[in-house]
């Protein structure tokens, strides 16, 4: 199977699915919760980088046509921006890969982190990033609230740590949303949901 049909159809699965978390910073209480939509796959899968082959440019048709097999892992080889290696030693090959895994990332029992990024500049436009960890490797997921409505999308992933500062938030709550079922992933000892 294709590396980028696998991340696709990983990432359709995640249409019916929720995360809500409730974070804590300065004594107050934020929700969160991220969705997850077809035009988001191709910003999260680096995919709009690739423009020097011709492959749907639609973010609503994307997936589709990685699912039909209009784009495939021997059409993305021909992209030498698909392959190219950065300044930091990863590439949107190498971010297509571990992206199959993002549903693993956030379900993950393992220790993780959350950072709020507000005032550090960051040339990612997010509002928070998820230190995740699963099979012996470490996730960056950049998430911002959208602008249509209260939810909020996950915009980058990232294998390989960059220089990201943010502050250190607390999770308090951490639940997963399928079927209009909440499974409890994590709750902090202190934390009551109120009355």
């Amino acid at each position: 199977m294709d590396v980028i049909y696998e991340c696709a159809a990983n990432f359709q699965k995640l249409f019916d699915i929720k995360y809500h978390f409730v974070v804590s910073s300065k004594r107050k209480m934020k929700d969160i919760t991220i969705d997850f939509r077809e035009a988001d796959f191709r910003h999260a899968a680096g995919l709009h980088y690739v423009d020097d082959i011709e492959i749907e440019k639609d973010p609503n048709k994307v997936i589709s046509a990685i699912i039909n097999k209009t784009i495939t892992d021997e059409l993305l080889s021909k992209s030498k921006k698909y392959k190219a290696v950065n300044n930091d030693g990863d590439s949107i090959k190498d971010r297509v890969s571990t992206l199959r895994y993002l549903e693993k990332y956030l379900d993950t029992s393992d220790f993780i982190r959350i950072y709020e990024l507000q005032g550090f500049g960051s040339l990612i436009k997010a509002d928070f990033f998820i230190e995740a960890k699963y099979n012996n490797s470490t996730a960056y997921i950049f998430i911002r609230k959208r602008t249509e409505d209260d939810t909020y999308v996950v915009v980058t992933f990232f294998q390989k740590k960059r220089s990201f500062r943010g502050t250190g938030i607390y999770w308090m709550l951490k639940e997963k949303i399928s079927n209009g079922s909440a499974t409890e992933l994590y709750r902090h000892p202190n934390y009551k949901l109120e009355d």
